[in-house]
């Protein structure tokens, strides 16, 4: 019947929401989370100025970090943008 239908679609629709909030959940307790402090931070394919430079993150750009490594950190976004930024160019969010 419709009601079955209506029924079963509500369900697909709450898990899958369960399932991102679990996601969000998860990035959050175990990678620190940071943004971006300067205008324009350039993004690089490791952890040096020599790597190839990838793309731009802007002021306050939101970033999950993975790894550190000197004066560099890996990270990654929400929508799973990845790469190497100067440890400088970024401040880590505290939350509470």
């Amino acid at each position: 019947s419709n009601l079955r239908l209506v029924v079963g679609i509500v369900f697909v629709f709450a898990v899958a929401g369960i399932m991102l909030l679990g996601t969000r959940i998860y990035i959050h307790n175990s990678m620190p989370p940071a943004v971006v402090t300067v205008g324009s931070a350039p993004v690089y394919s490791g952890p040096s100025i020599s790597y190839f430079r990838q793309y731009d993150l802007f002021a306050a750009s939101e970033i999950y970090i993975v790894q550190e490594q000197d004066e560099w950190r890996r990270f990654v976004t929400a929508n799973n943008q990845q790469g190497w930024i100067q440890a400088d160019q970024i401040s880590l969010v505290t939350i509470k």
